[in-house]
């Protein structure tokens, strides 16, 4: 079920994982609907919830304020939230940036519950995340993530 879509962003919920896949730049508005959609689903499967961040090599960073309010996010939902698969996709020096900034973030997370790892494609992360959350098979839901990445709207779309 795709809760919001933009140029920016998709997010989207799949039984008890929120998806959410970044093709923009990470702004105030698109990271709202990125919190209401994971609070969403940890709310209705507390303790069963997991997170999938896609970020496609597209996406712009957040901000330093954004990047504070994202471990805050994820902090708060303290061990409701079993796991979150980041997938970075891309290859390279900006791929590299992109994973070096959010280790960083999770060094500003001393107290996180939720297991954190990264991952570059969808596949590796489903089968991670099928150790912490019920996944059908991580096949579908890479299957899913692509359903969900068609979408999103073009850039011509919203302009």
């Amino acid at each position: 079920k795709v809760l919001f879509r933009d140029r920016e962003i998709a997010v989207a919920e799949m039984d008890h994982l929120c998806i959410v896949i970044w093709r923009g730049a990470v702004t105030k508005f698109p990271f709202e609907k990125q919190r209401a959609g994971l609070a969403s689903v940890v709310e209705r499967y507390p303790n069963r919830a997991g997170f999938l961040c896609v970020i496609e090599p597209s996406a712009k960073p957040p901000s330093d304020e954004l990047r504070r309010e994202s471990t805050q996010m994820l902090e708060g939902h303290a061990e409701r939230l079993r796991c979150v698969g980041m997938v970075i996709e891309g290859e390279g020096f900006r791929a590299a940036i992109t994973r070096g900034v959010l280790s960083g973030m999770l060094l500003l997370m001393p107290h996180r519950k939720a297991n954190i790892s990264f991952f570059p494609n969808t596949r590796p992360a489903a089968t991670w995340m099928k150790n912490y959350v019920e996944i059908a098979s991580p096949d579908a839901l890479a299957t899913t993530v692509e359903e969900i990445r068609s979408r999103i709207l073009p850039q011509e779309a919203t302009r």
